[in-house]
């Protein structure tokens, strides 16, 4: 029997009916939901769904795991994505945002894998709570971490301006996917409304946000960005006034 897409219905053989049951002693058949007309009277119907076992992990925090459902994340392995960069996968500063990289396990149980945040699945929870010998492996603490922290931000996609856009409102901004980090330069620029905020010196890309005014804030030496060389030349011919 080849199972596609569409739900594979149970029905008996050459009768138009639904199957009683799964033990009914008749010949049945499996045919495809596209392939019949469904029963008046919204006659329930006996189908077969496709199961696969993979291995996932728990995305689900320990203080939510009395809920009914938990949250999973499929478990692929890197060689069958050789467009991942293994560095960028493992590394603590740049990575991918919506992905956590996982070692090989040192008994052999899984190879270097990882989990997509886009391919999250709710399960019933009641069967990993009593065959708890379902779980093979523990994220270590530094990785429980990473993963709490990158899908925190996964979930909650910070917001500001990408180098060429234009700010519409004048004020000191900084880059926040920068913010993050301790030991690297703070840098901190004055963008009038209409102008265009820098590529980031430490990220290479730039996701600036503009920066509030507290009630003890000081005034600042910010940066000002820079014409770029065509800018300055629609300046001088009088097309440009920015």
């Amino acid at each position: 029997m080849e199972l596609d897409s569409n739900l594979t219905l149970v029905r008996p053989t050459d009768e138009d009916r639904p199957l009683k049951s799964i033990d009914e002693q008749v010949d049945m058949q499996f045919v495809s939901e596209t392939d019949v007309r469904a029963f008046p009277n919204s006659g329930r119907e006996l189908c077969v769904l496709p199961v696969v076992r993979v291995l996932a992990v728990l995305l689900t925090p320990t203080c939510d795991l009395g809920e009914d459902r938990w949250l999973f994340s499929p478990l692929r392995r890197v060689a069958d994505y050789p467009q991942i960069n293994r560095g960028t996968l493992h590394s603590s500063t740049k990575g991918y945002g919506d992905m956590l990289g996982v070692y090989v396990h040192p008994g052999g149980a899984f190879d270097e894998s990882f989990v997509n945040f886009h391919d999250i699945v709710s399960v019933p929870s009641e069967q990993f709570r009593y065959f708890t010998q379902s779980r093979i492996a523990n994220l270590s603490k530094e990785a429980q971490q990473s993963l709490e922290d990158k899908l925190a931000r996964f979930l909650s996609r910070g917001w500001g301006f990408a180098p060429g856009e234009k700010v519409e409102t004048a004020g000191y901004y900084k880059c926040r996917a920068c913010a993050r980090y301790y030991g690297v330069p703070e840098r901190i620029v004055y963008l009038k409304v209409g102008e265009s905020p820098p590529k980031c010196k430490i990220c290479s890309r730039g996701q600036w946000e503009m920066l509030l005014k507290h009630k003890k804030s000081k005034d600042i030496v910010a940066e000002t960005v820079k014409p770029g060389g065509f800018t300055k030349l629609l300046r001088l011919i009088g097309w440009s006034r920015g």
